[in-house]
């Protein structure tokens, strides 16, 4: 989970330090203002769409990667 908290940490900066009103921010990506405002409180996750549209709107590359490492859960017999 530390991934998508450090998505979030990169967009609530770039929100910040653009200056923009949450309103304007709304405007600008297509998001609507009041989730923006969640967001940026904590209290609202953003879909994967709305991410991608602040990513551009603010020239953000962001990806959700796969941890180096991971392995996949093991399967279980049935009945077991």
């Amino acid at each position: 989970m530390a991934h998508i908290k450090n998505i979030s940490e990169r967009l609530r900066s770039a929100i910040d330090q653009s200056g923009l009103s949450w309103s304007a921010v709304g405007t600008a990506s297509g998001i609507d203002r009041a989730a923006i405002g969640r967001f940026m409180k904590g209290t609202l996750g953003l879909s994967q769409q709305s991410i991608d549209k602040l990513g551009r709107l603010f020239g953000i590359k962001l990806e959700v990667t796969k941890p180096t490492g991971s392995k996949p859960a093991a399967k279980r017999k049935k009945g077991k």
